[in-house]
Formats: C-alpha cells, sequence, structure tokens
C-alpha cells in the first residue's frame, strides 16, 4: 500500500538521521518495491525515496551511488512538473550541487 511504503521511507530518513545506515537502506528498499508496484517508477513520492536512497550514500561518502540515485530522483521530479521550489525538488538540486563538487 502506499500509505505504508511512506511511512517506510520516512522511517529510512530517521534512521539515516541517526546514522544507522543499514537499517535506512533497509526501509527505503522496501518502500521502493511497494512503490515500484502500488505507484510506478514516475510518481514523485517514489522520487523521493530514491533521494533519501541518495542522501543515505551520500552520508557514507560513495558520492557515484548518490549521484545515481539523485539523478533518478530530479528526473522524476522534472517529468511530474514539480516546481523547482517544491521542498522535494529543491532538497534534491541542492544534493546534486553538492555531488557535483564530489563527482
Amino acid at each position: 500500500h502506499p500509505e505504508f511504503a511512506r511511512l517506510l521511507t520516512a522511517f529510512g530518513s530517521l534512521f539515516r538521521l541517526r546514522c544507522e545506515h543499514g537499517n535506512a537502506l533497509q526501509c527505503l528498499s522496501k518502500s521502493r518495491e511497494i512503490q515500484t508496484q502500488a505507484i510506478g517508477e514516475n510518481h514523485p513520492d517514489y522520487g523521493w525515496t530514491l533521494h533519501e536512497i541518495s542522501r543515505v550514500f551520500y552520508d557514507q561518502n560513495q558520492f557515484e551511488e548518490a549521484q545515481e540515485y539523485n539523478s533518478k530522483a530530479c528526473h522524476i521530479f522534472s517529468a511530474a512538473g514539480l516546481s523547482t521550489s517544491h521542498i522535494h525538488y529543491k532538497s534534491a538540486i541542492e544534493l546534486a550541487d553538492l555531488l557535483s563538487i564530489k563527482v
């Protein structure tokens, strides 16, 4: 169910903030699996999950993986017509800027 996937993404974000990267990726991966079936891979919620995965990788200095997931998230947000001032899209753009320095 999409709402359960949203909760998993939120838990993944919390685990990331607590530097529990394994738990974060576990929640985010499960959320992504549910979202793929429930809402598809072009939905902004799926993009947000990808962005959160990219942040986990960024926090672990895995910049190429972070860039890969964040780029997909930005593409989804753009294709969905989100404004660059939308909180999710803006966060992804800011991470893309940071990654452009690291990669």
